[in-house]
């Protein structure tokens, strides 16, 4: 039995195999570009996992070389930049995964942060804008300063331009109008303090708390996430108050 994964992130290759290995399954990884993963794979056993090369951007090209795989048994994503392809692939095949409509919903930040000030979860919407300095008017009326701009589908903390003054807005709409998307440009009202994230998991209707993670995040404007921590301990409270 097989279990395939659609790319996966850079570290963690060996405990995908793992794991998989003690469920009684072989790994077989799908990817654009092995090179990605070449300090995992020079230090695993060649023979602990299959890899077949190919343009994962290329979902024909996937569900081709998916419908070779011997046994297979269920397709894992680790990222954004594949999880709508990987939610589609699998349901195109049969196998278990999320609903591909909730992943498409999850990986445009505008509708999930309109999603979550309508249930009353965030204190402001977004707002979508094109990407020129003529929306400046627009983002000051609607969502106010500070604010973040960002890519609605942007991932590794791309296109992403935080502004606290007028100055700042117009120069990041400006650098915006010099860049491409994968999805469109939307402002949201910008929101201080630490990051944390709830993590979960989710099955057959039914929804479970691993736990709570925080992040290290590095100076602006690139705020890339340099580091982890998890678990966080919460007071009893808190945490309950989260699983709820």
């Amino acid at each position: 039995m097989t279990i395939a994964a659609l790319e996966a992130l850079t570290f963690g290759l060996g405990r995908l195999i793992e794991a998989a290995d003690n469920a009684g399954h072989r790994l077989c990884l799908l990817t654009g570009n092995r090179d990605v993963y070449r300090h995992e794979l020079a230090h695993l056993d060649p023979t602990a996992l299959d890899v077949i090369d190919l343009d994962t951007t290329d979902e024909s090209a996937c569900a081709a070389a998916l419908a070779t795989v011997p046994d297979l048994r269920g397709l894992i994503n680790s990222t954004d930049t594949w999880s709508v392809p990987g939610a589609d692939l699998a349901a195109e095949l049969g196998l278990p995964g999320p609903d591909p409509n909730a992943v498409r919903l999850l990986r445009d930040k505008s509708r999930v942060r309109d999603l979550l000030h309508q249930t009353g979860l965030s204190r402001g919407g977004a707002l979508t804008v094109p990407a020129d300095p003529s929306a400046a008017d627009d983002i000051l009326r609607e969502i106010g300063l500070p604010a973040v701009l960002k890519d609605s589908a942007g991932t590794s903390s791309r296109n992403v331009w935080p502004v606290r003054d007028e100055r700042q807005l117009h120069t990041a709409l400006a650098d915006a109008a010099e860049r491409s998307f994968n999805g469109r440009l939307f402002a949201e009202p910008f929101f201080s303090g630490p990051v944390y994230s709830a993590e979960t998991l989710s099955w057959e209707g039914g929804t479970r708390l691993l736990g709570v993670l925080s992040r290290q995040m590095s100076p602006e404007p690139s705020v890339r996430e340099e580091a982890a921590a998890f678990p966080v301990a919460l007071p009893a409270p808190e945490l309950d108050l989260i699983e709820d």
